[in-house]
């Protein structure tokens, strides 16, 4: 019996050779719980921060205040190079601006796209003659220049 006793107090001193490993194991499990909620913290900041650039992204995008803008400009320039246009042509040449364009996978630019008709018919610019596009380039640099003199109030000579 003694000799059992001896035997079981032994093993009870013994160290258990995983321990080290069974602590090292909890560490790192602590670790990266911390870690864990420090990046739960920053990625809500994170999602807070892309809300807050989405509104600017969006007010200042191609359908925001830019977008506004260049369309309200868009119309007072087809109005006024169509005034121009119509004197210089008796009626039978338009161009028209528009503040969107279509790229030909159909995806939505938002460049300035240009249409030029003749006779009430879509057509390129280069079928006028020389002097006659030299007729569409002044009346789209007039219109540009009232505009200009109108949002500045200076006059343009």
């Amino acid at each position: 019996m003694e000799e059992i006793s001896g035997q079981v107090k032994e093993i009870r001193e013994k160290k258990n050779p995983y321990q080290d490993v069974i602590e090292g194991v909890r560490e790192k499990i602590l670790g990266l719980e911390e870690r864990k909620k420090t990046n739960s913290l920053r990625i809500t900041k994170l999602e807070e921060d892309l809300v807050y650039l989405n509104f600017w992204k969006n007010g200042f995008g191609p359908t925001g205040i830019r977008s506004f803008i260049s369309d309200e400009v868009i119309v007072e320039l087809n109005d006024i190079v169509q005034n121009y246009l119509t004197e210089l042509f008796d009626g039978a040449v338009s161009v028209i601006f528009e503040s969107e364009s279509v790229t030909q996978k159909g995806a939505v630019s938002n460049k300035i796209a240009t249409k030029f008709y003749l006779n009430g018919k879509e057509s390129p610019l280069g079928l006028l003659s020389g002097g006659e596009r030299q007729r569409v380039v002044l009346a789209v640099d007039l219109a540009l220049s009232d505009i200009a003199e109108r949002r500045s109030g200076t006059k343009i000579g």
